[in-house]
């Protein structure tokens, strides 16, 4: 697991290993009276490290003012630049959190103190402020290609999860920015962390001459809560994303709950990233769960060998199903998972304070401290009966969104057979077409359709397809494939339905069509009881209408089996 996805663990044992009296460790944490709340840690070193923190963000917005947090997000960043020459200031753009930090020798910390003061607590606003960052600012998103699966994955409450997905608002008036303002960047939404050499007094007293306002009344961040709606998702997509780099990978990524929507879930998605870390060493799987505390997302990243996309992408779903299976769920893997979690982040607690403060930060907004003190307990609790509940609730009634990034086309680069396709489940306008009197596909397009949908039905068991096979009227009325007589003979449904045709092997040209792409669905892997055909025969007055009429388009549904009357209301099968 990486650093950045493990926030609630190392925030637990950081608080105990610092919370403590040592050598050279000292935290504090208190409220100042203009109401700042104060993390301060005292380090004998000669370079310091401020924080300031603000809980506001896209998670946190409504429809009122989506973009307003990175607007002022992105004009306070440029004032300080402007006004704090020589510093080392850099911007954190969070969902649930806005913030800069500022890395200080030790004698700048009062002139730091008093430029936040001076550009963020007064801050100044202009209307000739607000254009020259309207006319500057990029709409294209930082991370790309984690915002295109973002919003895939979350659907219209993507604009909550990613912090760049609405840019800089175009038409806003001053004064709605200054009532913005006014209420969500006040000190009682603040968290200030000081780690230098400086000692609690010394700290008081720079604090108390730049940030002297009194009687502030306390800020609720209850007001600005927006808690995201988990919704299970309609369909498996997949998407296919361009790298820059030599990298390849294949991943699928699942909804999962924050810490505040679903605790117990939370702890249980932490064990199972540890079980599949252990389980996917040797074949280069990796696991990782972010969490965040409304909403959080399951991560499984396989790498790319060879250009061989589907074979990896088969891997990562054989994987899933074994979740949904509970495969991976024993007492003994989860037993040795949770002593590597609090094994490991015990060592990751001494990596430093300024990570830390952050994670601090980030659950001292929400009042839910008692989260991290209580964490070690909760997690030990975790029975094989919460991952049962959990993975019912989070994997198998859930679709996920999978994604290959290359750093070329799969279309063009893989073999045949390991080529992957972007799906999103409209296949509406795809069809194949045919040449005049023939009833087998040409051309390497025709085929990329048929394995489109082909495809989607492998990683979406529920779906149905239809084929649909056309013809005109000036073809042959008659045509005759020994290969296709034979299946038909070899499947029982087929041998009883069409006799005729096993005698005489001779069909129309729009059946046959029909049936010679039902048989190559069948012969990939799809069940026939969730392929269906149909056959319609076409009349045109042109050449050009003739060809458009030589086809085969197709129809593919979402499709859950019904349950008797006597199941639903009694729980009863017979």
């Amino acid at each position: 697991m990486e650093m950045k996805h493990i926030r609630l663990i190392f925030a637990l044992f950081c608080f105990f290993l610092f919370g403590q009296t040592k050598a050279g460790t000292d935290y504090q944490r208190f409220q100042h009276s203009s109401g700042l709340y104060v993390l301060q840690h005292t380090e004998t070193t000669q370079s310091s490290s401020i924080q300031l923190y603000f809980r506001i963000g896209t998670a946190f917005e409504t429809d009122s003012f989506l973009g307003y947090s990175l607007l002022f997000s992105e004009m306070i960043y440029r004032k300080l630049l402007l006004n704090g020459s020589g510093l080392n200031i850099n911007q954190i753009i969070e969902p649930e959190m806005v913030g800069f930090t500022f890395n200080v020798e030790q004698d700048k910390i009062a002139q730091t103190l008093a430029l936040i003061q001076d550009v963020v607590f007064n801050l100044s606003m202009s209307e000739v402020d607000l254009t020259a960052l309207q006319q500057e600012h990029s709409a294209a998103l930082l991370e790309p290609y984690s915002g295109i699966v973002l919003q895939r994955l979350w659907g219209k409450d993507y604009n909550k999860v990613n912090s760049f997905s609405n840019p800089i608002p175009t038409v806003v008036s001053v004064s709605a920015l200054q009532a913005f303002y006014k209420k969500y960047f006040a000190a009682s939404n603040t968290v200030l962390c000081i780690n230098s050499g400086l000692v609690k007094t010394q700290i008081i007293e720079l604090l108390e001459k730049n940030f002297s306002r009194k009687g502030i009344v306390q800020f609720n961040p209850e007001r600005i809560t927006h808690v995201l709606e988990f919704k299970p998702i309609v369909n498996n997509t997949h998407l296919i994303l361009k790298s820059p780099t030599e990298k390849e990978e294949v991943c699928i990524v699942f909804q999962n709950p924050g810490a505040r929507y679903d605790r117990r879930g939370s702890y249980c998605a932490y064990l199972l990233n540890q079980i599949l870390e252990n389980e996917g060493k040797a074949n280069h799987l990796n696991a990782t769960y972010k969490s965040n505390n409304y909403f959080g997302t399951f991560s499984m990243t396989k790498e790319v060998v060879g250009h061989n996309y589907k074979a990896s992408l088969d891997q990562l779903t054989e994987v899933v199903g074994k979740i949904q299976r509970m495969e991976f769920i024993t007492a003994d893997k989860l037993n040795k998972a949770k002593d590597l979690v609090i094994n490991q982040y015990k060592n990751l607690a001494l990596s430093g304070p300024v990570f830390f403060m952050k994670e601090m930060a980030f659950y001292r907004f929400n009042n839910d401290e008692n989260f991290i003190l209580s964490f070690a307990d909760s997690l030990t609790n975790i029975s094989e009966q919460d991952m049962q509940w959990y993975i019912n609730d989070y994997f198998i009634n859930r679709a996920g969104v999978m994604y290959t990034l290359a750093n070329s086309n799969p279309e063009l680069v893989s073999d045949s057979s390991q080529r992957v396709y972007n799906l999103d489940g409209d296949f509406s306008a795809i069809k194949c077409v045919y040449e005049l009197n023939k009833t087998d596909l040409y051309g390497d397009t025709n085929w990329a359709n048929v394995y489109r949908v082909i495809r989607w039905l492998q990683i979406n068991s529920d779906a149905h397809v239809q084929i649909n096979g056309f013809a005109d009227e000036g073809e042959y009325n008659r045509v005759k494939d020994v290969a296709l007589q034979t299946f038909i003979d070899s499947i029982p449904t087929f041998k009883k339905a069409m006799p005729d045709f096993i005698k005489t092997g001779y069909m129309r040209p729009e059946s046959m069509r029909s049936l010679k792409l039902m048989k190559v669905f069948y012969e990939n892997g799809i069940d026939l009881n969730r392929i269906t055909g149909t056959s319609m025969l076409y009349t045109s007055d042109s050449k050009e209408k003739a060809a458009e009429n030589r086809k085969c388009t197709f129809v593919v549904e979402k499709i859950k089996p019904t349950i008797s009357l006597r199941e639903y209301h009694y729980k009863a099968k017979n």
